[in-house]
């Protein structure tokens, strides 16, 4: 299942970008995901994130059930950039399998 992403600008004030993140993976994994560090596309308009795990197979024959988890970031992109969008994706280490999405960074403060 791909991420679901809420992004909004700290603050009026503020550069800081808040990055919400709920990501399903299969219950049969137990540890939490990590997320790597930030990088900027080339033109930086947007700022990509990798959520990564490593879950065994589940069992033969079981259907598959999920487990939420719930990730925030506060990013503060580079002084030079003009990041209007965050890219996503979930990534299963072994077997190597992924699902992504692109969200456009919200600036009304309501």
């Amino acid at each position: 299942m791909a991420p679901m992403v809420s992004v909004k600008l700290e603050s009026p004030e503020s550069a800081n970008i808040i990055i919400k993140i709920v990501v399903f993976i299969d219950s049969v994994f137990e540890g939490e995901p990590t997320a790597s560090d930030i990088a900027v596309s080339p033109d930086g308009t947007t700022a990509n994130v990798l959520i990564q795990y490593d879950a065994p197979a589940p069992p033969s024959g079981m259907p598959a059930s999920y487990t939420a988890h719930f990730i925030e970031i506060i990013y503060t992109p580079p002084a030079d950039s003009g990041v209007s969008f965050v890219e996503v994706a979930l990534q299963d280490t072994d077997p190597k399998t992924s699902r992504g999405t692109v969200t456009t960074v919200q600036q009304n403060f309501d």
